[in-house]
């Protein structure tokens, strides 16, 4: 930014005015009549006074020598010298006579350099919210596709090899468009012969209103209980429900005129103005948890003030408006019921306020059935409280109430009344009448994060005991060592006899190792836990310690003595995470009686029908999912590998949170990513050798399937090189920018001049693109002009050399 003013020559120096430039770089300032300047520079809060006559200047308690020919006062402005300006703000200054240009060679300490990069943090986050992927793969419904293999044993190294080894197995592929699963496993060691067997077909409908999940076979019922059955549940809850709940207000009060930012983690998520009245809301996107925003207030002269307010959502919570429904039945899993069946109704009320409400029916082969109807309600009062209530026939009646006005504070509590009449409930703890659940947290001093105290207790009361128990908790860290003392409280108070009070205290310690530390101990990790009370001494002491070797290895060892054990016992054990299956060896030594060493192995096969290969994965591979394909040089831009396209290799590939790299045949896979949700794929064109070339599009959003991979190939296109030059009236204009703009879809490219008003970009896809200086440089230099209009074509990088930009001036 610049403007034209007023300025005086002494030597090489300018003489530059005060008032005109401290506006110019937005920090508030004032001149008197008879030539005394004031201004305050924030946020630091000092003040800058110069007067003239005077022989030196001063910004807070600094003064700075000034000479007569330094300082001018005419006309009602004070005009300073820019090296003396310099100095006093720590900026340096370029004078062009020729040019009769002052320019700041350093500004991002001025308060308009930190509006600059706010704007430009507001335009990416608008160009962020607005991005989409070139490409969609949506959804693919195939008869069969893929195989999965899990498999995990575990085997003593004794005589005792085949018959005390316990195992799991389970297939798993993709039929029908869904995931099909068949598994087994051992209900004991392998000689007792006792096994489950368990089937199921998972169909997932991301788009679908009406159905999203139906699931054949082991499953649970829909409500917000768990209970496994055998059968047929059907519902419109998403797959994977995501973090996004819908958006929230923040409100508050700041001073009007003041621009407020919002940020989540170090995020920018939303910015606003604040008006005459001085209130602000902010409506900002939240998710299930905690919500903390960080928020930036500036004021109009470089005034900065910070604070923090948060939101939990709780995992009842669903979107404003948003319905869904869940029905299930079939036959119990547990041995508490036979068979079981559910109806539930979910809505969100508000964007504060859920409701739900169904029923649940557990029949017995022995007992009365089980009817269970049940509401609940959850809300959200202010930015801080949350209230919760449920009832539930048969069952319990509860009230919840929370308060988290930030990440340094909250407190909260709950109220269960439970009915004791009902024999060997299957949703409620057998013997109890009621229950209170406290919590409380607080973190004296916010920027440390991890000081603080934590607070928990409960009372519960049964037909024959009541029981109630305490815990205060506080953590310390220094360095790599993390301290939580403890005390806790319990009280029996049995209906028949005489209650019992204990007390104990405790210290867990971790320790964490730090490069600092040596080569030894810096992948050193430990544990230790110590506990004394109740009347009797110690009542339990342990300690572990771990120390990786790379990335594959790691050794632990522990040692553990509880009060009532017969003595200590140690392990040693050996964990390797490899590339194809993870293996960990155990031995187990108690100071009495025999030990042992157990073998565990576990892992995944899964069979890549587009690469025709196995490849292996030390993680479970049922319900995920791939991605696999291969990087080719696009020679006829088809989209397709045609015979005789070369592949590409070592270049590195981005599958949502996955990265990997090509191999020499330009193939890649990349495997354990969530099933059925849509990832995105990426090129990272920072890794391929020929600068020329480019991805043919940006991104591309996969909906993977389950238990199987998908095809997705990449093809790279020779990049045009865009360079030229911007004349004004036949000269060359440095300083300004060039919008590139893709006619198809666009998108616009920002690229920059050098200082001879000469461009130079490589690796410009094929397309159609305009060409033209920012219109914002135009406007502020007064200048005019039109748009270029050019053609990229496939496998010529030279066509569009030698441009000319051409803008002239206004008349």
């Amino acid at each position: 930014m610049g403007r034209t003013v007023v300025a005086y020559r002494q030597g090489d120096d300018a003489l530059v005015p005060l008032g005109t430039f401290f506006d110019m770089a937005e920090i508030q300032g004032t001149i008197s009549a008879d030539g005394r300047f004031e201004a305050r520079l924030e946020p630091s809060g000092r003040l800058v006074r110069v007067a003239t006559g005077s022989d030196s200047l001063f910004v807070g308690q600094s003064a700075f020598p000034v000479t007569t020919g330094q300082l001018l006062f005419r006309d009602g402005e004070l005009y300073l010298a820019t090296e003396r300006l310099g100095t006093m703000l720590d900026l340096n200054f370029d004078v062009s006579w020729p040019d009769l240009v002052v320019a700041v060679l350093n500004p991002d300490s001025l308060p308009v350099a930190h509006r600059l990069r706010r704007d430009r943090m507001r335009m990416l986050l608008a160009e962020r919210n607005g991005a989409h992927p070139d490409t969609t793969l949506g959804p693919m419904r195939t008869k069969w596709d893929g195989l999965v293999l899990d498999y995990e044993l575990a085997f003593p190294l004794s005589d005792h090899l085949v018959g005390g080894s316990n195992y799991r197995f389970a297939v798993g592929a993709q039929v029908a468009g869904g995931a099909l699963e068949i598994g087994v496993r051992s209900l004991g060691p392998l000689e007792s012969g006792e096994a489950e067997f368990a089937a199921t077909w998972k169909g997932v409908w991301i788009d679908n209103t009406y159905v999203k999940q139906l699931t054949l076979g082991t499953g649970s019922l829909t409500g917000p209980r768990y209970a496994g059955i055998r059968g047929v549940a059907v519902t419109n809850s998403p797959y994977i429900r995501p973090t996004y709940v819908g958006q929230l207000d923040y409100y508050g009060r700041l001073e009007p005129g003041w621009e407020l930012e919002a940020y989540s983690g170090s995020q920018l998520v939303a910015f606003d103005s604040i008006g005459p009245s001085g209130d602000y809301s902010m409506t900002l996107p939240v998710g299930y948890g905690e919500n903390p925003i960080d928020f930036v207030s500036y004021g109009p002269y470089g005034q900065v003030r910070r604070f923090n307010q948060t939101y939990r959502v709780v995992s009842q919570q669903l979107p404003y408006k948003q319905f869904e429904y869940g029905i299930a039945a079939g036959a119990c899993i547990s041995t508490l019921c036979s068979s079981a069946l559910n109806a539930d109704l979910h809505y969100g009320l508000s964007r504060r306020v859920t409701v739900r409400a169904g029923v649940e029916g557990y029949a017995r082969d022995s007992l009365s059935d089980l009817v269970h109807p049940y509401a609940l309600a959850t809300g959200l009062l202010g930015n801080s409280l949350t209230l919760e209530g449920e009832v539930v026939g048969n069952g319990w009646l509860r009230g919840a109430v929370r308060l988290e006005p930030s990440l340094h504070f909250r407190l909260g509590t709950s109220y269960s009344a439970f009915d004791d009449n009902i024999v060997q409930s299957v949703i409620a703890p057998q013997g109890r009448r009621s229950q209170w659940l406290f919590d409380a947290f607080v973190r004296p001093i916010p920027t440390l994060s991890t000081f603080y105290f934590q607070g928990v207790a409960e009372i519960n009361e049964g037909v024959d005991l009541t029981a109630t128990r305490a815990r205060l908790q506080g953590s310390v860290q220094a360095g790599g060592i993390r301290l939580y003392p403890y005390v806790r409280f319990e009280r029996l108070t049995p209906l028949l006899s005489e209650s019992v009070h204990q007390e104990f205290i405790g210290l867990s310690a971790y320790v964490s190792g730090r490069p600092a530390w040596g080569a030894a101990l810096r992948d050193l990790w430990l544990r230790g836990d110590l506990e004394a009370g109740g009347g009797e001494g110690f009542q339990m002491a342990t300690a572990r310690v771990a120390r990786s070797f790379g990335p594959q290895l790691r050794i632990e060892a522990g040692a553990g003595w509880r009060r009532g054990s017969p003595g200590a016992t140690f392990t040693l054990s050996l964990v390797s995470y490899l590339p194809t299956l993870q293996a960990t060896t155990t031995a187990v030594a108690p100071s009495t009686g025999a030990g042992g060493v157990v073998q565990t192995v576990q892992g995944a096969l899964i069979y890549d029908n587009n690469q025709r290969r196995v490849t292996a994965n030390p993680n479970s591979g049922l319900r995920r999912s791939g991605v696999s394909g291969r990087l080719f040089v696009d020679d006829n831009a088809n989209g397709e590998p045609d015979p005789g396209e070369p592949s590409v290799g070592g270049v590195r590939v981005v599958v949502g949170t996955y990265a990997t790299r090509t191999d020499s045949l330009g193939r890649y896979h990349v495997w354990n990513i969530p099933a059925f949700e849509p990832v995105k794929v990426e090129v990272d064109t920072n890794t391929l050798d020929n600068p020329l070339y480019v991805p043919a599009f940006t991104s591309a959003l996969v909906s993977p399937p389950p238990n199987a991979y998908r095809e997705l190939n990449l093809p790279l296109v020779t990049g045009a090189v865009l360079e030229g030059r911007v004349i004004r009236d036949g000269t060359p204009l440095p300083g300004v920018t060039l919008l590139l703009t893709n006619r198809s879809n666009g998108k616009t490219t920002s690229i920059p001049t050098f200082s001879d008003g000469s461009f130079y970009v490589l690796g410009v896809k094929p397309g159609r693109y305009t060409i033209e200086v920012d219109p914002r440089d135009l406007s502020a230099r007064r200048l005019t002009g039109d748009p270029l209009m050019l053609t990229a074509q496939p496998d010529k990088p030279d066509q569009m050399s030698n441009l000319i930009v051409e803008v002239r001036s206004m008349k």
